[in-house]
């Protein structure tokens, strides 16, 4: 097996970027209050909240964000950073003991509110920096129709493991960080799990940490993350593309193929890593945010090693009214699994 090559993030200043870190940040349109800057994995992690601040429904809340720096960037927390930077906030039962840690990838709080009345930690991100936002790359990526579409499949390849670094390299450091400043959280037993968007990234995350997690659920997902940004009705992802000369459908699917071959950090890629687990995937038949297509033929990867469910409506109510009426199935599920692994 071809081992990965993880795109480059520079690391030479960060101890610079440390010490010269404001007491505040801009992220986008709000000031928010910095504790702390420290260098982790190939990055900084920013504390952006004193931990402990209590809600009702989230638990004890605490804010981090992660800020890493491509090549040819300023190494500096500013607001060119603050445009890649990932955000995670940790949720923690008010009750103890805490049973373990699932990190919760995409939006969905149904199910990180279940667990989190269950006991479990959750650490959880909406987003990943650049990728999946309509700014992600300032121009158009050229496509030639009369020849280039197999180096044109490459660069985007390229660009896209790019973006889908974000979070687990966000991930990596966070956890990094907790077990240092929070070695009273437990981080073990754990689950990762994806909706939407985070299930487009999970796999990414379990190719990069693939003992970290005991077991995988994917909501929403699939395979062929070109694909994905180009057929879906929500986003592009920032993926604009400029054809020179006609491009057929036949040349689209070249396009397409010529991506899946060079990409090393697709969905699809970390079949590998997750067929020895547990393995939940919900899927809905009329999704065409995540088009059923690509994620059918993700579920098909797995074969029997997965729990593949499937319904007959829409993204948006897979997300929201579906994933509230399986909350509970899904947390007796993770009880089951998880603590059952660990020997309790």
């Amino acid at each position: 097996k071809t081992p990965i090559e993880w795109p480059a993030r520079s690391v030479n200043g960060l101890s610079e970027v440390v010490a010269a870190a404001q007491s505040h940040i801009k992220l986008g349109e709000h000031v928010i209050p910095i504790a702390r800057v420290t260098p982790r994995g190939v990055g900084v992690i920013v504390d952006l909240t004193t931990p402990g601040d209590v809600d009702k429904d989230d638990g004890r809340v605490s804010d981090y964000c992660f800020m890493s720096f491509r090549p040819g960037q300023s190494v500096a927390v500013n607001d060119d950073a603050a445009r890649d930077a990932v955000a995670w906030r940790l949720h923690e039962p008010t009750t103890s003991p805490v049973k373990g840690l699932i990190v919760h990838l995409g939006g969905n709080k149904y199910v990180r509110q279940a667990l989190l009345a269950d006991g479990w930690a959750v650490l959880h991100s909406s987003g990943t920096g650049r990728y999946f936002h309509e700014s992600a790359f300032d121009t158009p990526f050229e496509v030639d129709a009369e020849g280039g579409i197999d180096a044109a499949g490459r660069r985007l390849a390229e660009a896209i493991d790019d973006g889908v670094t974000d979070w687990p390299y966000s991930l990596e450091a966070t956890l990094s960080h907790l077990a240092e400043t929070r070695p009273d959280l437990p981080q073990q037993p754990s689950a990762l799990m994806g909706f939407s968007i985070g299930a487009l990234g999970a796999p990414a995350v379990m190719l990069r940490m693939p003992q970290r997690f005991q077991t995988v659920m994917l909501v929403g997902g699939g395979e062929n993350l070109l694909r994905i940004s180009q057929e879906s009705v929500l986003t592009n992802a920032g993926l604009a593309l400029k054809t020179k000369g006609d491009m057929s459908d036949a040349d689209r699917e070249r396009l397409y193929a010529a991506y899946m071959s060079k990409s090393q950090l697709d969905p699809a890629k970390g079949v590998s890593a997750m067929r020895d687990k547990p393995l939940r995937i919900y899927l809905a038949t009329l999704d065409n945010v995540t088009p059923y297509a690509c994620g059918e033929a993700l579920a098909k990867r797995f074969g029997a090693a997965a729990e593949i469910d499937k319904y007959g409506f829409g993204h948006k109510q897979l997300l929201r009214w579906h994933m509230r009426e399986r909350a509970s199935d899904i947390v007796k599920w993770v009880d089951a699994t998880l603590l059952k692994k660990s020997g309790e």
